[in-house]
């Protein structure tokens, strides 16, 4: 075997082993140029390298001035401005200089495919043209060999016969409650085979017939120019139910004494009534507790997302209550007559509330809340503000409490309850007080169970589909998840360790200062 053919063997044998690698970027060809011991022939080849840079020039310099169709078809249109055309002539130099070093004419397909030539010189010339046309949406499949195509095609039934038939832009309902407006409605059964065992079924948004009226009143009063709490004031009026008095079953933490002016704002500003399922509208920050003292550690907010994060669903999912259109004209409104945003300002130290989530306003019935005023904490409640027509109800505009008009008589009390002469019946009360928080309400012992025996039917049913020829690797995901359910709840019905509980003759003896 002659030398030749020796290499060639080695240069095969070298590019199978290395030909579905990725070529480095080339560069310019002058920072290619080995070194020359000869003076004479470095010169000449550095005069080489530096024409064919020029050669490259000239032809990103062509292609911007003439338009040339295959520079188009992959960059589109020249750009007018001076660095949008200097960018746009250095692509079309890559992809130009790939066209003339291969001998590539078509002019609608601007590179081809990927040289099956071992030359690492032609390979890496066509992996920087591919990636002067920039990235493509989905997986980029122009790079691949023919025999990952193959492999990509091959698998895709295998991988898709057990997918869900849905997908993120037919989601119809996410679970929660339903915005104002809109019902639950049932919409077949569930497209997952395991839940659809399991007899859940899929569910999606329906318009619901009292309501719906109620929020394109609130979008075209609002257009209109009335405020929220104008709005709120007129639909409280006319007898109409607040969202938490229409759906009181879903809403058994409001009050539902009237409208209030955040529902009416929440209405204007919820996207769903566009009939578009939306995603990406909060996110989770974590932030000091206190900024004086960092070994506090963090605790996690939501924090909403600008609008123009957000992710929008690429058809209308549920129907629609409002149009797009004047969705957007209600945000730009609201936005309109917000006022700017304020700098950042450094967290301020929490400050301590005794008695903070424990006043209730004896005129209203809600929860009043804490606020610091001027050095001291202070209690409020500002129902009149907030909620329409409140006149119905005897209020002033504020209810204001300061702390320490009514500390003072908690504390009084509590030195009456806790008084020695009392010291028997508040440890009596202590010990029958230990002894019923360990009652355990009638049911709760079999709801473990309950749970282990609907895992282990779950297990049997994704073993017969196993058996049945389902997809070995969906089933044994299925598997591992009801697994670790079912180890979770054996783990809940294990009888809790016995606590030390202390009996009435101990508290009085430790009140005594006796043995413990």
């Amino acid at each position: 075997m002659s030398q030749v053919q020796r290499s060639a063997a080695a240069g095969s044998r070298s590019f199978g082993r290395t030909g579905s690698l990725v070529p480095l970027p080339a560069g310019p060809w002058s920072a290619q140029v080995p070194e020359i011991t000869d003076p004479e022939r470095r010169v000449y080849v550095r005069q080489i390298a530096a024409a064919m840079d020029e050669r490259k020039e000239r032809i990103g310099q062509h292609a911007a001035q003439h338009s040339l169709p295959w520079a188009v078809n992959a960059l589109g249109p020249v750009p007018g401005d001076q660095p949008g055309r200097a960018a746009w002539r250095r692509r079309a130099a890559s992809i130009g200089a790939w066209r003339e070093l291969s001998g590539h004419d078509d002019p609608a397909d601007p590179i081809g495919p990927e040289p099956a030539s071992g030359d690492p010189d032609i390979r890496a010339a066509w992996h920087e043209a591919l990636a002067a046309l920039g990235p493509v949406d989905g997986p980029d499949v122009r790079g691949m060999t023919d025999g990952m195509l193959a492999h990509l095609r091959d698998t895709y039934p295998i991988q898709t016969a057990w997918a869900p038939t849905w997908t993120g832009d037919e989601l119809r309902f996410l679970g929660g409650r339903p915005p104002y407006g809109y019902l639950i409605a049932d919409a077949g059964p569930h497209p997952n085979p395991a839940k659809a065992a399991d007899g859940k079924r899929l569910h999606k948004l329906g318009t619901d017939p009292g309501a719906m009226p109620v929020v394109v009143r609130i979008f075209a009063e609002f257009t209109a120019g009335h405020g929220f709490y104008a709005i709120a004031e007129g639909l409280a009026r006319d007898g109409i139910p607040c969202p938490s008095a229409h759906d009181p079953a879903r809403n058994r933490h409001r009050c539902g004494i009237a409208w209030n002016k955040h529902a009416v704002r929440a209405i204007l500003t919820n996207p769903r009534y566009t009939g578009h399922q939306v995603w990406n509208k909060q996110r989770k920050d974590e932030v000091l507790i206190d900024v004086d003292d960092v070994a506090l550690g963090h605790t996690t907010k939501l924090r909403w997302n600008e609008s123009g994060s957000w992710v929008w669903s690429g058809q209308i999912v549920h129907p629609p209550i409002i149009d797009r259109q004047t969705y957007d004209q209600v945000q730009a409104m609201i936005s309109g007559h917000a006022a700017a945003p304020a700098g950042h300002k450094p967290h301020r130290r929490q400050h301590p509330y005794a008695l903070r989530g424990c006043l209730w306003c004896g005129l209203c019935g809600r929860r009043m809340h804490s606020h610091w005023v001027n050095g001291a904490p202070y209690y409020r409640c500002r129902f009149p503000a907030e909620y329409a027509l409140a006149n119905r109800v005897e209020h002033p505009l504020n209810v204001n409490l300061r702390e320490d008009a009514v500390i003072g008589h908690v504390d009084q009390w509590l030195a009456i309850e806790l008084a020695p002469h009392r010291l028997a019946g508040t440890l009596c009360d202590l010990a029958q007080a230990q002894h019923a928080a360990t009652i355990t309400p009638a049911g709760e012992d079999e709801e473990p169970a309950r749970k282990i025996a609907d895992c282990d039917r779950k297990l049997a049913q994704y073993r017969a589909a196993l058996d049945a020829g389902a997809s070995p690797a969906t089933v044994a995901t299925w598997i591992a998840e009801t697994e670790a359910d079912k180890a979770r709840h054996q783990l809940a019905a294990r009888p809790a360790p016995a606590r030390t509980r202390m009996s009435e003759a101990e508290f009085f003896l430790d009140a005594a200062g006796g043995a413990r």
